[in-house]
């Protein structure tokens, strides 16, 4: 289930700095089309897996990669990812289960467990591909690198394997030409500027009493979120709130003034 939620800046002659993301894959040979795993050398045996290229099952492409495991669980694993600690990035891959225990996890500094304690497994029997998505936030501290760890002790596929830096917010770098993705929120004169920047080259300021919007942000029922925000308030009061349906209160509690 999706919530309408409006993301408010209204703000008093200040300048507003929004840092944002990129959204490439940050999962090399995620589409599994390279020639085989060692071309390029990103996917790794774990647990001496029994893991190759195949064009017989595919999710999408020409390609994916089987594991074929006999008993004890094992894979591969790619390490290194370039991630910035405290960030949040999405995981999604399709599998398909043939059998035995399909598990994934993410770890971080070591392969052997799931830093969040939140390793995917699946037992149950399927008749194709199946989805499967994943929000997280490292830790402002990272205890090594990151780690994408693929097992089963049977026979599965995986396909299209993607991991991108998270934001629900439509130019939140405000590195696009324009105001295209904000609206108006009262009688606010602001627009995008180059004069002063916190990420990339451009900034949103605003000069007259208001601000600006963003509605219908597409936020999933239970799920957890972060807003960062990074500003400059030279003059005025700087508010930042949510608003479940309305733009004229923090509808979540707390916001910033």
């Amino acid at each position: 289930m999706s919530k309408a939620v409006r993301f408010v800046l209204p703000l008093s002659a200040a300048l507003l700095l929004v840092a944002g993301v990129a959204h490439a894959n940050l999962a090399l040979d995620g589409d599994m089309e390279a020639a085989s795993p060692a071309d390029p050398v990103v996917w790794q045996p774990y647990a001496a897996g029994v893991f190759a290229k195949t064009g017989d099952v595919v999710y999408n492409g020409t390609q994916s990669m089987a594991i074929t495991q006999a008993g004890a669980l094992g894979g591969f694993h790619q390490v290194g990812l370039a991630v910035e600690p405290g960030k949040t990035y999405r995981l999604k891959f399709q599998y398909w289960r043939v059998s035995g225990t399909f598990t994934m996890r993410v770890g971080l500094g070591t392969s052997s467990g799931d830093f969040q304690n939140n390793a995917f497994q699946s037992t149950a029997a399927q008749a194709g591909w199946s989805s499967f998505a994943r929000t997280f936030t490292l830790p402002a501290a990272l205890p090594g690198t990151l780690r994408l760890v693929f097992l089963c002790s049977g026979t599965a596929y995986i396909d299209d394997v993607s991991l991108t830096e998270h934001n629900l917010v439509k130019d939140g770098t405000m590195e696009a030409e324009g105001t295209a993705s904000w609206v108006n929120y009262s009688t606010a004169t602001y627009g995008k500027s180059e004069d002063a920047a916190y990420n990339g080259s451009q900034s949103m300021f605003i000069s007259a009493a208001g601000g600006f919007q963003q509605r219908a942000i597409p936020l999933e029922q239970y799920n957890s979120y972060r807003l960062t925000v990074w500003y400059r308030r030279e003059a005025g009061t700087v508010y930042a709130r949510l608003g479940n349906n309305t733009s004229n209160v923090d509808s979540f509690g707390g916001g910033l003034t």
